[in-house]
């Protein structure tokens, strides 16, 4: 296709606002913790930094040991920081260099171990954001230790809440840890997604049904929370390429967020609002 669509999570958080506004993330560092990045997709290879596998890639599309063997992580990579050119989507940054941490197989499962690992090693890079769209019912110490270590380490960890819904106080981990910005997701309409989980660790909200982003070997339509957490990390790319650190981006952005009316346990602080948190005047905001 020659023409880019704008997906609708980008547009409800008025990323596209940022963009009109010369705010692309450019010289900030993101880690896909997921099951790797398409190394060749035409819509994230700009954008490609280095990568590391904690499980290996299988399979014929595997140029890098840290290439996606399942899908997953491509689809959250394109919803963070899609190129801004002629095809396909754009993401929330649009320049941000993009690090796959490969911690999740061709399944998309993994041990909290090599989560764990993948956390500790994003914070050695000296990156600036960990994008989690992962999660498990119960953590453990080394999960635990490792979002502590990167979160003092100058990291922002941002997590999906989980997709326990309808339920209260279901986040799972890491997300649930004090270290780590647990995402939940609404649907168009501002609604929160039936799946969502929610909870006291929620912080905010950000569009996660019905997701339109890259994928192995063109684009899908996803649902869950692991489609709103890269809204939030693309986001706080943007706010590192201002130069803030991960405590300030944090604040700003539960202190930007848009009231939708859901409640504390469903979107913390709110909607993400990517114009309002660079300081932008909002387009959708009624």
């Amino acid at each position: 296709s020659t023409s880019q669509t704008l997906p609708w999570g980008i547009d409800r958080t008025d990323s596209e606002v940022a963009h009109a506004n010369g705010e692309t993330g450019a010289g900030a560092d993101v880690a896909i913790v997921d099951s790797g990045i398409d190394s060749d997709h035409p819509d994230l290879q700009a954008n490609l930094g280095t990568g590391k596998a904690f499980v290996s890639c299988r399979g014929g599309s595997c140029n890098a040991s840290w290439d996606d063997d399942n899908d997953h992580g491509t689809h959250c990579a394109g919803i963070a920081d899609a190129d801004d050119n002629s095809q396909g989507v754009v993401g929330v940054s649009t320049e941000a260099t993009l690090h796959a941490v490969k911690v999740l197989d061709k399944r998309g499962s993994g041990s909290l171990s090599d989560v764990a690992a993948g956390i500790e090693y994003t914070a050695d890079q000296g990156w600036d954001v960990a994008s989690m769209s992962l999660g498990a019912s119960s953590g453990g110490q080394t999960l635990k230790d490792a979002c502590t270590y990167a979160y003092e380490n100058g990291v922002l960890l941002v997590a999906a809440a989980g997709n326990s819904g309808p339920c209260t106080d279901c986040v799972g981990y890491p997300a649930a840890y004090s270290e780590v910005v647990a995402v939940s997701s609404t649907a168009s309409g501002d609604s929160l997604s039936g799946f969502s989980s929610t909870g006291p660790e929620v912080e905010i909200a950000a569009p996660g049904a019905d997701i339109y982003s890259t994928y192995l070997g063109g684009y899908s339509t996803l649902s869950g929370t692991s489609m709103a957490c890269p809204h939030v990390s693309g986001a706080a790319a943007q706010l590192a390429a201002q130069g803030s650190t991960n405590t300030e981006i944090r604040s700003q952005l539960k202190t930007t967020a848009e009231d939708v009316g859901l409640a504390a346990n469903e979107s913390g602080a709110g909607l993400l609002d990517v114009a309002s948190a660079l300081g932008h005047a909002s387009g959708d905001d009624l």
